[in-house]
């Protein structure tokens, strides 16, 4: 599993930092996340469904 970040930060034009305030995670984690080397817990994924304006299905890739 992978959350598609990279793909909607460029879709949407704005930067791993202000997501990563929004979120209150480190870039790093962000970055982890992206690659699939972690997994967010649910109020994170909803957060970043939230931040997206996405469904969770544009947000994870299996």
């Amino acid at each position: 599993m992978r959350v598609r970040i990279k793909e909607l930060i460029k879709q949407n034009e704005t930067t791993y930092s202000k997501v990563a305030m929004a979120l209150q995670v480190t870039v790093r984690t962000l970055h982890k996340w992206d690659a699939g080397d972690r997994i967010p817990i649910r109020d994170n994924i909803a957060a970043l469904c939230l931040f997206f304006n996405c469904d969770i299905k544009d947000l994870i890739e299996f």
